[in-house]
């Protein structure tokens, strides 16, 4: 198993395969476990397959995490979360919808290839209780929206004339607006870790704070 180790002389994390004998990405120091490199928190399936691209996280795909909270890098008493990576071959997510919305009408299914691949992201307990708070949020809006829309059914049995279609419309779109917010928000705070992009491989992730990724070694490309 590849160990994820830091350099004592630069701090510049690094993956050390053969535990002996390789040099930092960075100062070029010899890295010996314990000697001049110390281990880094990591899972049993991050076996040297995740880096830092900028503000991204690239992962390699069927490779575990670090073993520390995605929001803050904490290591301590951290609660994990299976969140379920999608992405589209060939397409952005945006354009495999608009494609599929045809097949999806006439009771088929996605018109284009896309795969989920689950993996464990670790929380600490403030950033779960800010997910969790924020699928709350995500599903009142969620049930005002629909509200707004039945109610929207009332002012048009009310003899009140052309107001009554002024509010119906005003309601709906307002319910709609909601809705739409909802769905907005749900995606963004549903899961910690969002894929960008992908190629071969590799997903870069969005969603990953810098203290985290301060923990990654450097993306070098492959």
């Amino acid at each position: 198993m590849n160990t994820l180790v830091k350099c004592r002389k630069c701090g510049e994390p690094n993956w050390l395969v053969k535990n002996n004998n390789e040099k930092c990405a960075k100062c070029n120091t010899i890295l010996r476990l314990g000697v001049t490199a110390d281990p880094i928190a990591q899972s049993e399936t991050a076996s040297g397959g995740l880096w830092r691209d900028g503000e991204l996280l690239v992962m390699a795909t069927g490779n575990g995490l670090l073993k520390a909270c995605v929001k803050c890098g904490t290591t301590q008493d951290l609660h994990e979360k299976r969140v379920k990576l999608t992405y589209f071959k060939g397409h952005n997510i945006l354009i495999s919808i608009l494609i599929s919305i045809p097949f999806l009408l006439l009771g088929g299914g996605w018109a284009v290839q896309y795969t989920v691949q689950p993996v464990d992201v670790s929380l600490c307990p403030q950033h779960k209780s800010n997910w969790l708070q924020g699928l709350k949020e995500s599903g009142k809006l969620f049930l005002a929206g629909f509200a707004l829309q039945m109610a929207a059914i009332i002012p048009i049995s009310l003899p009140l004339g052309e107001i009554s279609f002024l509010l119906t419309g005003l309601l709906s779109m307002a319910g709609f607006v909601c809705l739409i917010v909802s769905a907005w928000r749900l995606v963004k705070c549903n899961d910690p870790l969002r894929v960008r992009s992908h190629k071969d491989n590799y997903l870069w992730l969005v969603g990953a704070d810098e203290s985290y990724l301060k923990m990654l070694p450097k993306w070098v490309g492959k």
